[in-house]
């Protein structure tokens, strides 16, 4: 096993990341909804529970913060930057959220994300991940890895 070079692994995944970014921004039939979610895994490390129960409620601007609930029921309060969360709640509304309890990642129809959506945006990202060279063994980097 050779040592690794911190600097070079650390530039590795900033590359990796960003073509995977660039890919979800355009492939897919809901790019719109992928780059987001992908961006809000990134920037939170929330899990899809985070993500199915991410309500416009949970977006403060104010504090600059999002209130990330688990498949455990238990709430985590996360930094998240304004800027993103002025993003996702134009989304949000763009795509028919009104009330506080409608969720943030909705289809193009305007219903809130389906699990088998997700999971199958998620399977694209690894195969993807797999392709552009993200998913690297010696540093971990997956989609699978952003969204745990």
């Amino acid at each position: 096993m050779t040592d690794l070079d911190p600097l070079t692994d650390l530039a590795h995944v900033a590359k990796s990341l960003e073509e995977l970014r660039l890919d979800a921004g355009t492939n897919g039939n809901d790019r719109e909804l992928d780059a987001h979610l992908l961006e809000f895994h990134r920037k939170t490390a929330a899990g899809r529970a985070g993500v199915f129960n991410l309500r416009l409620g949970d977006l403060d601007r104010t504090r600059a913060v999002v209130f990330v609930s688990s498949k455990m029921g238990r709430t985590q309060r996360l930094p998240l930057d304004a800027a993103f969360i002025d993003e996702l709640v134009a989304f949000a509304r763009g795509r028919g959220a009104v009330d506080a309890d409608d969720s943030v990642f909705r289809s193009k129809s305007g219903a809130p994300l389906s699990r088998n959506r997700y999971v199958t945006m998620s399977a694209r990202f690894d195969a993807q991940g797999d392709r552009i060279h993200v998913t690297d063994r010696r540093c971990g980097t997956t989609f699978g890895d952003l969204r745990r």
